[in-house]
C-alpha cells in the first residue's frame, strides 16, 4: 500500500483513493525523468490535470514520487487514470541559449539549468569525469534535454533523477548493474495471475542495467 495525495493552491495535501499505481525511474538512456500512473477509485472525488501529486510509502516516511498531473481523463465507471511527471520534465523540455568558451562538461550542464526558467543549478550533482571541451560550446534555442544528451555522449556518462528532483550525473554502472539473473539465487516470483490470460500466467522479467546488456528470466 501507499499514501497518494494531491496538493491544492494553498499548499494543503489531501489523500485520494486509488486502486493501483506505478512509478517509473531509470537512467537517461531509457528514462529522462520519473513518471507515475495512478488509477483512482470510482466516484466521490475529482482530480484535475495541473495539480501536484505525491506518492509516499504506507508509513508516510518516504516519498516515492513527487510531480504534477499532466493528464486526468475520467472513464465511464467514474474513475480516472492520472498520468504524472516529475516537475523536472518541464525543465528538460525548455529551450535555452548557451555560449561558453572551452567549458567543462559540468559547466555546460550547470549553465543549461541556470538558463532555464524552472531548473536549479543546485539540483545538479556531477560525479562524472572532469572533461574540458576542446572547443567553445554555443547553442541557441536548444532543449535542456538535448544539451544533457550531448554532454552525456561526450563524457560517457548517464544521469538519473531521484524522488527529490536531484539530477545525478555519473559514469555507467555507478548505480548498480545486474550481471546475471539466476532463478536459483535471485528472488522473483508470480504472486497472482489471470488464468484466462496467457501473458499473466507466464511472467517474463526483463532487467536493464546501466550497461547495454539485456538479461531476461521467466518465472511460472
Amino acid at each position: 500500500m501507499a499514501i497518494i495525495e494531491t496538493r491544492d493552491a494553498g499548499g494543503t495535501y489531501s489523500e485520494i483513493r486509488y486502486s493501483e499505481w506505478s512509478a517509473t525511474y531509470g537512467v537517461s538512456d531509457v528514462q529522462v525523468a520519473p513518471e507515475a500512473t495512478v488509477e483512482t477509485a470510482a466516484r466521490g472525488q475529482t482530480v484535475d490535470a495541473g495539480q501536484e501529486l505525491r506518492i509516499r510509502d504506507d508509513a508516510g516516511s518516504k516519498t516515492i514520487f513527487e510531480g504534477s498531473i499532466v493528464s486526468a481523463p475520467r472513464k465511464a465507471q467514474g474513475n480516472q487514470t492520472l498520468k504524472c511527471e516529475a516537475d523536472v520534465w518541464r525543465t528538460f523540455e525548455e529551450n535555452v541559449t548557451i555560449d561558453l568558451t572551452t567549458p567543462t562538461v559540468e559547466a555546460v550542464l550547470t549553465e543549461a539549468l541556470d538558463e532555464s526558467f524552472t531548473g536549479r543549478p543546485a539540483d545538479l550533482v556531477y560525479d562524472g569525469p572532469s572533461i574540458t571541451l576542446s572547443n567553445d560550446y554555443s547553442e541557441t534555442d536548444r532543449t535542456v534535454k538535448s544539451v544533457f544528451r550531448d554532454m552525456a555522449d561526450r563524457a560517457g556518462v548517464v544521469w538519473w533523477v531521484d524522488s527529490t528532483g536531484e539530477i545525478v550525473v555519473d559514469e555507467r554502472g555507478e548505480r548498480g548493474t545486474w550481471a546475471t539473473l539466476d532463478g536459483a539465487t535471485d528472488s522473483f516470483s508470480v504472486r497472482e495471475y489471470d488464468p484466462d490470460d496467457l501473458d499473466a500466467v507466464i511472467n517474463v522479467q526483463t532487467v536493464r542495467g546501466t550497461g547495454a546488456e539485456l538479461v531476461s528470466a521467466t518465472a511460472t
